[in-house]
This record gives C-alpha cells, structure tokens and sequence, in this order.
C-alpha cells in the first residue's frame, strides 16, 4: 500500500462504520475498484476497526463507564446501568457463538458479487424495519437485546451493514431510532473487540512486508473520522430513517451483483 491507499480505506471504514451503508463491504469495493491489492486486508481492516473501537469508547464514556462502575457498586440507583450491561452482554452472545465459524470463511466472501448481495439484503431489511417497526415506542427488554444479537451476525458478512442491521432490528421491536443506535453503538465496543482478538492470531503473518506506519497513520485516520461519523449518525437520526440508505444499498447492491467484474 502507498499512503494514498492508507488514507483512502481509513476515511472509507472510518465513515461507514456508523452510516448505515457498510463498511466491510466498501473496504472490499475500494479495492476491486481500483484495483488495489487485498494482502493483508483482513489484518489492516482489524487495524481500522480499531481506530474506530477507541472513538466508540471516547465519544460515549459516559454511556458505558457507569455501567461499569455499577458491577461493582450495589447501590439500587445502579440498577438501570446494570441492566445496560445485562444488555449488551446478551446481545453479543450471538456473535460470539457464531463469529469465529463465520471468520473462518470470511475470505471467501471478500468478492464484489458477494458483496452486492448482502447490500440487497440489508437494503430490504431497512424497508421491512420502518415499514413494520412498532409505532408505540417501548423500553428495551432482554428479548429485545437477544433479537438485535442474532441480527448482527448477518453483519459479518461483507456488504451487510452492522450499524444500519441492528438500528433496523431495533426499531422493528419498538425503540425509538436514536435510543436503537446508540445501543447499536455501544454492541460495537465488545463485537469490535472482539473480532481484533479474533485477527490477532494472524498478526505476524499478515504483517509481513507491511511498513508499521501504514497500519499506525490508518488507524489515527480512522479514529478522527469515527468520531465525525458518530456525531453525524445520531443527529441524522433524529430526523431521518434507514429509507434513504435503503435506495443507496438497494442501486448500488444490484450493480455489483449483476455485473461483478466492473
């Protein structure tokens, strides 16, 4: 990689990790398009998802230090945080039970037809979310949390959008957008974690003929863009709904799917 292609995919995941369009999926895409080489991209991706993990635990510590501090506080004034890490413990259950199988294969998904068709699918997602999402808002429920899990599994696969699947699932059971993704947010504090654990077998192979200031200045990238995203996404939402994401995934899905060598 030359620093033009550094600063390229950092800005790439660093915005569409939380614009509900995907990351993974773009990162693919960018380098297909102009025809960039893939070695060491799993390993680099990591490395970005990093960057935007650190913004994650910047811009929202006052969203998940208490209810951290509440484990070992027993005070009843804790309980709604503890509730919180009830929460997002259940809901990354799924993805840890299924992650690593899904890992395995990951890179024989890597292809722009592949890509394209989970655009498609999470554009049709989007669409069943607003259409039949409840329109009496109700507070979350461990029922609720697990639904969104099971749903961010499928945003492994890459074209399928994290944020954008488990926003939706959240407002098909009822919360209010912005309360769906912030929560959203927070889930990808331990699944981000979680998948750099997973790559971290693999580090000094991938690593092999990659100067450290590629994987260093990508990540500083992707941490000053995460956080302009983040602060994006949650005003979008107040006023907006994944519909227009929807068209975007939807068009450009079905490119990729009907003519995958472009």
């Amino acid at each position: 990689m030359n620093l033009l292609q550094v600063i390229v995919l950092a800005v790439v995941q660093g915005a569409t990790e939380f614009i509900p369009i995907s990351s993974s999926g773009h990162l693919v895409l960018v380098r297909h398009l102009l025809d960039w080489s893939d070695n060491g991209g799993v390993f680099f991706d990591t490395v970005l998802h990093a960057g935007s993990l650190l913004a994650i635990l910047i811009y929202f510590y006052k969203d998940w230090l208490p209810p951290v501090r509440a484990v070992f506080n027993r005070r009843p004034d804790d309980a709604p945080h503890r509730r919180m890490l009830f929460f997002l413990f259940i809901a990354t259950l799924p993805a840890v039970l299924f992650g690593p199988i899904i890992e395995h294969y990951m890179n024989d998904f890597r292809t722009c037809a592949m890509v394209g068709l989970s655009m498609i699918m999470t554009a049709l997602w989007y669409v069943l979310c607003e259409r039949r999402g409840q329109r009496s808002h109700r507070d979350m429920l461990w029922q609720t949390a697990l639904f969104i899990g099971c749903i961010q599994v499928f945003a492994l696969l890459p074209g399928a959008s994290r944020s954008g699947l488990t926003i939706g699932a959240g407002v098909l059971c009822g919360l209010r957008r912005t309360e769906a993704a912030k929560f959203s947010f927070l889930m990808a504090i331990p699944t981000l974690f979680g998948a750099a654990v997973l790559e971290s077998g693999h580090i000094q192979t991938a690593m092999v003929g990659m100067p450290m200031w590629q994987p260093v200045l990508g990540f500083i990238i992707c941490f000053i863009v995460s956080l302009a995203a983040i602060h994006f996404c949650l005003q979008l939402f107040r006023k907006y709904s994944l519909l227009a994401f929807a068209f975007y995934m939807g068009i450009f899905g079905c490119a990729l799917a009907l003519f995958p060598h472009l």
